[in-house]
């Protein structure tokens, strides 16, 4: 499958230089240093590192960019913005582009759960409560997540088994954001106890799904797989 979820008008490439912060990468954009905002706070080691080359979009505000990809060959893009991935998701999901989330309505976004903040409510008869996760860490074939120690993807899994045993339907989505990702599986490296978290609300029901996306140089984002396949 490819189907097109949104289109960039203006895009900027760059050369990373250096990552300042979580939050800020310095890049040379028309032979201009500049400091773009990230989106993305996972380490992203194999992604941003000197000399990578990516594109930026302008934004308002304090810094001018926010770097959104960076290059895997001339025509494709690791799409690392996690605002459009979850835009992208929301897309997919309207347009009944995911096998296993067709007709369902968007009741609340960022719904309250005890302690925790989760991404979405649907319905479609029944409520579903849906976690997006970003998994642009890339091996060559799996895409994984998570890339770094996170207590507050813990603290939504946890969330998650909880509404499980409540008898209501629960998910994480991972988007794969790299074009060549295969499958997805859990990166223990990153984080040990959210992975064997992740394994558990596999075994207790809740609903694991992966999607790869990515961008592409005529300024649109592709889904190119609803489902890929899970290791766990």
């Amino acid at each position: 499958m490819k189907k097109a979820l949104i289109y960039f008008k203006n895009l900027f490439p760059c050369k990373i230089l250096e990552r300042i912060n979580r939050f800020v990468v310095k890049v040379i954009i028309n032979d201009k240093e500049e400091l773009a905002y990230l989106t993305n706070t996972g380490r992203l080691k194999d992604i941003i590192f000197k000399d990578a080359e990516g594109l930026c979009l302008k934004k308002e505000g304090k810094l001018k960019f926010v770097l959104i990809s960076t290059k895997v060959n001339d025509k494709e893009y690791t799409l690392i913005d996690t605002k459009y991935q979850m835009v992208c998701f929301e897309e997919a999901v309207k347009n009944n582009y995911l096998s296993w989330l067709k007709n369902v309505k968007l009741v609340k976004r960022n719904i309250k759960v005890n302690n925790s903040l989760i991404d979405y409510l649907f319905k479609n008869g029944d409520e579903i409560y849906i976690e997006v996760k970003s998994a642009v860490l890339f091996d060559g074939y799996f895409s994984m997540y998570p890339d770094c120690p996170s207590i507050r993807g813990r603290r939504h899994i946890e969330e998650l088994m909880k509404l499980r045993r409540e008898g209501k339907r629960a998910m994480v989505v991972f988007i794969a954001g790299h074009p060549y990702a295969k499958a997805f599986k859990p990166y223990y490296k990153g984080d040990r106890v959210l992975s064997e978290k992740i394994k558990e609300a596999y075994y207790n029901n809740v609903e694991i799904h992966a999607i790869r996306i990515h961008l592409e140089n005529d300024g649109y984002v592709y889904l190119t797989e609803d489902n890929l396949p899970i290791f766990i």
